[in-house]
């Protein structure tokens, strides 16, 4: 078994105020090597849930993420040590509240045509439109072109945690050509065009997702960690399988069907793990949890969110998810304990674990019996165990709970309706500062609206150095606890099986997974 983790950012520190980095160039680092007469025709995976979209700006699924990076870069990027890195941009230098990007001139989108300042600005314009992290940080920002090889960030005033969020691991402001842009529809991009180590071939909707190659791709300088530097691949074409039955995926890695598989499940950890041709990783997950319809509904009750708070048992819920503490942490804080944003303010509300308050809180409310409809799927394991016992807790102290169980596709879809749910079960990936979760924009499910939430983000997001930004992250805990637009059940780990005789698989620092630098072992 192999154990991997997210590591967290040791220091603010990460980020130089002038972003030019001295980094040695390689050709093809650890990702363009290939094994002597190995065969480089097809990768393939076998990945538990169909993605929503493929474009990343319009989604935080972890499926969109991972398939997507093969195709889209960013300007920057956080490498295995949560360290910013540049991928597009050759250099960066903050003027004030401004940021100067210099950008590499030796890069070409899938189609032969020149990445340009224009198309850069273009992204990262519709980026602070349309993705769930710009509007919420960057409402007002805009990205100039400066220069033939500049832009510029143009913010209001400083934001400490600017170029964090422009490196994130999910949801980066990824860089597409501007002619896309101009004519792209409200569901996403038509056309799947980046400047990626592999190309957009085709989706079979149910089937599979299909990259080639890209044989003409420049790749950012540096050795390979995390997210960044060398990206080029040696696989002529990467399959992602949909194979949302657990036995299938489990059975496909062990006879060699498929090289890769994504969420084994906890119960068949053993089993695989003990297979003589078969590898497991583990990874930092996040957490997973409940999200609570505040628009309409019961959930819009406050009272009624501490009385789902207090009736949950989360060792049982957690249990029930991930079989063993091999692969959960109860930990109910917005960062991971090992994270320097932890902090243990107001977690004696989590996993208070008390049927007898919960049920004085539902009678000190509205609520009139009315069902409770848990939206979750099979496709995440786990989603479905946590929603079961879920149910038999909140039944057990007086809810009338209605379980709603549908592919992952219609989870998404009916999260956000408000008239179609009251909780949905779901995770979230690790994240570099808790002021990024989805759950605290107001426009994403949930529809989070509260203004000790919003004062802490703000005092987060513009504050002047890592002491302050820590107190914001602090009073943010204290919010969240008080407001609960969401659950945190505790922190998992995520299986990742590969079959021996590849390298290069570095388990991901963030959402989602990466196997554009996997090649055929030496």
């Amino acid at each position: 078994m192999n154990t991997g983790s997210s590591k967290k950012m040791k220091s603010g520190l990460a980020i130089a105020a002038t972003g030019t980095l001295l980094l040695t160039a390689c050709g093809g680092g650890n990702g363009g090597g290939e094994a002597a007469d190995a065969d480089v025709s097809e990768f393939t995976v076998a990945w538990h849930a169909q993605p929503p979209t493929l474009d990343p700006v319009l989604s935080t699924a972890a499926a969109t993420h991972s398939m997507a990076r093969n195709v889209y870069e960013p300007l920057v990027t956080l490498d295995a040590d949560n360290e910013l890195q540049p991928v597009l941009a050759e250099s960066w230098e903050e003027d004030g509240a401004n940021i100067v990007f210099t950008l590499r001139d030796d890069v070409e989108f899938h189609n032969g045509e020149p990445m340009t300042a224009e198309d850069v600005a273009a992204s990262h314009n519709r980026w602070f439109e349309l993705s769930n992290v710009g509007p919420l940080f960057f409402p007002d920002s805009t990205m100039e072109v400066t220069g033939e090889h500049e832009v510029t960030l143009v913010n209001e005033e400083p934001m400490y945690p600017a170029l964090i969020l422009m490196g994130r691991n999910g949801s980066p402001p990824v860089v597409m050509p501007e002619s896309l842009i101009e004519d792209a529809p409200a569901e996403g991009v038509d056309d799947m065009i980046g400047t990626g180590p592999y190309k957009f071939e085709e989706w079979v909707t149910d089937q599979h997702i299909h990259f080639t190659l890209n044989e003409d791709y420049s790749p950012p300088a540096g050795e390979p960690s995390g997210l960044a530097g060398d990206r080029t691949g040696t696989y002529e074409n990467i399959y992602y399988e949909m194979v949302p039955d657990t036995s299938t995926r489990v059975s496909g890695i062990q006879s060699g069907e498929y090289d890769a598989a994504m969420n084994i499940p906890y119960d068949n950890f053993d089993q695989v793990d003990e297979h003589p041709e078969v590898s497991t990783f583990l990874y930092d997950g996040g957490f997973g949890g409940a999200v609570f319809n505040k628009a309409e509904g019961p959930m819009a009750d406050e009272n009624l969110r501490h009385a789902v708070n207090a009736a949950l048992d989360m060792e049982a819920i957690l249990t029930a998810a991930y079989t063993d503490d091999r692969f959960y942490t109860m930990n109910g804080a917005l960062a991971d304990e090992e994270s320097m944003w932890f902090t243990d303010v107001a977690l004696e509300n989590y996993n208070v674990n008390d049927p007898e308050l919960a049920e004085e809180l539902i009678a000190e409310s509205d609520y009139d019996g009315e069902p409770i409809r848990i939206v979750t799927t099979r496709e995440y394991e786990e989603y479905y165990n946590t929603a079961v016992v879920m149910e038999q807790q909140l039944g057990d102290v007086g809810f009338d709970v209605e379980l709603i169980v549908t592919d992952w596709a219609t989870v998404t879809e009916m999260r956000d309706d408000p008239s179609a749910h009251e909780i949905s079960m779901t995770a979230w990936s690790p994240v570099e500062m808790p002021i990024e979760y989805t759950f605290f924009n107001p426009t994403w499910s949930g529809w989070t609206e509260d203004e000790a939430i919003a004062a802490a983000i703000e005092k987060t997001t513009y504050a002047p150095d890592e002491e302050t930004a820590m107190e914001g992250i602090t009073e943010l805990q204290e919010a969240f606890y008080e407001y609960l637009p969401v659950m945190n059940f505790g922190y998992r780990s995520n299986i990742v099986a590969i079959r021996d005789g590849f390298d290069g698989y570095e388990p991901p620092a963030g959402i989602g997974d990466m196997f554009f630098r996997v090649q055929p072992a030496e």
